[in-house]
């Protein structure tokens, strides 16, 4: 899981110390965050900068935990005791949009945000013809003028008309809350083929930032 803090500096000058201040004191802000639960890791600083404005994409594991609060508290406690005391720089908003929370993003897909989820499918020519009534060759086409290209024309990022959404949701229709974050189950690649033995399909799926949790 993410957070990403932003910070107003006093110039360029001021941003080169601050950045140089979080590279030489990523152990104390590890010891910082780590120390709001036994749960979360610090894995990785990633700074992006704008003039007087930094971003400091701050990556976290928290076990089975979905770890948006958790990633939350452990941002907050690093920016009050270490980073704004250490660098003089003001913090914004502890979420700065390059987390990237509820919003499709290039950033997530590329990087990943939550857990990055698997999955891949053979189905026969039987299984093709008597449960979806279609065959690989036409499921395959489907795919590719609708899924990708139809996608392309549209300029959607990420999702491919796929519908992950939908299916994530679904299975997670239980929660209280099962679509909160269903921009981002919608971003994901993947890969139809027709192929092996006679009329069989196969089919691969990635999701690059599933926001769930496993307990809790």
């Amino acid at each position: 899981m993410t957070r990403a803090p932003v910070f107003r500096t006093e110039g360029i000058e001021h941003t080169r110390r601050f950045l140089n201040w979080v590279r030489c004191h990523e152990a104390e802000i590890r010891h910082v965050a780590e120390g709001t639960s036994t749960r979360v890791r610090l894995v990785e600083i990633r700074p992006q900068v704008l003039g007087t404005t930094v971003y400091l994409r701050l990556r976290f594991t928290c076990g089975d935990a979905m770890g948006m609060n958790l990633a939350t508290v452990a941002c907050d406690h690093v920016v009050r005791e270490a980073i704004e005391p250490g660098t003089g720089a003001s913090c914004v908003a502890l979420s700065g949009s390059f987390c990237v929370d509820k919003k499709a993003s290039a950033v997530n897909m590329l990087e990943g945000r939550g857990k990055r989820i698997h999955a891949e499918v053979t189905l026969d020519a039987h299984q093709l013809v008597t449960v979806l009534k279609t065959t690989a060759v036409a499921l395959c086409e489907v795919q590719y003028r609708k899924n990708l290209l139809g996608s392309i024309m549209a300029g959607a990022m990420g999702g491919f008309n796929a519908h992950y959404a939908n299916m994530v949701a679904a299975c997670g229709s239980h929660r209280p809350e099962p679509s909160r974050y269903s921009t981002l189950k919608c971003q994901g690649r993947e890969r139809a083929s027709a192929g092996g033995h006679a009329g069989e399909f196969a089919g691969v799926v990635s999701l690059a930032d599933l926001a769930e949790e496993l307990v809790g």
